[in-house]
């Protein structure tokens, strides 16, 4: 679906979204999806020029289909959490996660085959190419600006366009928001403190707050972005958290097997632990 000029969002199974952004001389992908079908071949051909990949953070419903490109792009700490692209864009793990995402999807019918789902091999790895904050992707007549937004992984980053000024966010804005709550063997989450001094950051360099684009189309429709309030009222409850001003309470999420502490904030639900509120060194300098 175009969602603004020269912008599609492209949906799978009415959950994850990746965006392509056309410029001049070229387009940006961000993120991959959970990884059905030949992505590659369908932006090149909407875009009608070559494609490159950001990947916003490294969770398996945004890298599935990573290794059909020769090269992708994403933040240096993320990269980290598992030597992306292998293990998380198996055939095992994408038809698992297509697993679940169905059955929340009861009663809906999706044109899917097997086969669909592709076999990478070891050959297929991409480069990887490491991002630090700030990174701009120059298409040609329109920049994309990538901003170090840590918190639901630690180096999870969102893109902001200039020639529209939208915010493609991945899973750092919803109004459903786990702020390190996946344990990840042998690396730092940020903390909340760092979470909401990016976003103030990131806020700070104007923003479009009524067209912010999550990756997961739960609390938006596919097309539509997320309300005008959900990023500041995010904002603001990480900062309120920060500053011990909420009421707490826990939580246990079956699929990670953990108990959080939740805070709301008006109709928005932040996940966190209380013991990673504060942070020292910031783990994604």
């Amino acid at each position: 679906m175009e969602i603004g000029e020269g912008i599609y969002e492209i949906n799978e199974f009415d959950n994850v979204s990746m965006f392509l952004i056309v410029g001049d001389e070229k387009a940006l992908l961000v993120d991959t999806g959970i990884g059905i079908g030949n992505i590659k071949t369908f932006a090149e051909k909407l875009a009608g020029k070559p494609v490159e990949v950001f990947l916003t953070h490294n969770h398996r419903d945004h890298v599935g289909n990573a290794p059909l490109f020769p090269k992708v792009h994403i933040s240096r700490i993320d990269y980290g959490m598992g030597k992306m692209i292998r293990p998380l864009t198996s055939r095992e793990s994408r038809r698992q996660y297509i697993d679940v995402t169905l059955q929340k999807q009861k009663g809906k019918e999706y044109p899917w085959k097997e086969e669909d789902i592709s076999m990478f091999s070891k050959e297929q790895e991409p480069e990887v190419i490491l991002l630090e904050d700030e990174v701009e992707f120059d298409l040609g007549g329109r920049t994309v600006t990538c901003y170090l937004c840590p918190g639901h992984t630690p180096g999870s980053m969102v893109a902001v366009d200039d020639r529209t000024s939208y915010v493609f966010s991945g899973d750092c804005c919803n109004k459903f928001l786990g702020i390190g709550v996946r344990p990840i063997p042998g690396m730092k989450h940020a903390s909340i403190e760092e979470s909401y001094e990016a976003m103030k950051h990131i806020w700070n360099v104007g923003i479009d707050v009524k067209n912010i684009y999550s990756a997961h189309a739960d609390f938006r429709k596919v097309g539509e972005p997320l309300e005008g309030y959900v990023f500041e009222t995010v904002m603001e409850g990480l900062k309120k958290i920060v500053e011990g001003n909420y009421a707490a309470g826990k939580k246990w999420i079956q699929m990670i097997d953990t108990e959080v502490d939740i805070a709301f904030f008006e109709d928005i639900e932040i996940q966190f632990h209380v013991e990673n509120i504060y942070g020292g060194e910031k783990a994604w300098t």
